[in-house]
């Protein structure tokens, strides 16, 4: 994005901090699915629309979003470019790669993170052999 400048730096890391935990929410709920044994919605998807509408107020102040780039290009005050493609493409590699990760290993979360085992989830999402 060669229209930002350093002092938009803070910003793109808050994005990109953003895209990491939200893909690793992504991954968890891909791993134990959306509902729990009650059938009711996780409040991990909750966690997880909250993150991506965080995300997108960021992505919007950044010009990552058609409508910021079409303001900007009205503006004059930047280039607008199309990122979305590549942006989009990056994100899906990413989504997968984690997805295959919890897949193998049944672990949404990396090693390191998760030292004790637990899943991240409420308790009362896990069954009973987790216990």
């Amino acid at each position: 994005m060669p229209w930002l400048e350093p002092s938009d730096w803070p910003t793109c890391r808050a994005w990109a901090e953003l895209e990491f935990l939200a893909g690793q929410v992504y991954a968890a709920l891909r791993g134990f699915g959306v509902l729990n044994r009650a059938g009711e919605a996780r409040r991990l998807l909750d966690d997880y629309r909250k993150l991506r509408q965080a995300q997108v107020i960021f992505a919007r102040e950044l010009g990552m979003t058609p409508q910021a780039r079409m303001q900007l290009k009205a503006n004059g005050m930047r280039a607008a470019l199309d990122i979305a493609e590549s942006v989009s493409e990056r994100a899906v590699k990413i989504a997968e790669e984690r997805a295959e990760v919890v897949e193998e290993t049944g672990n949404a979360m990396p090693a390191e993170v998760v030292e004790d085992g637990t899943d991240n989830c409420d308790q009362s999402d896990q069954s009973p052999e987790d216990e």
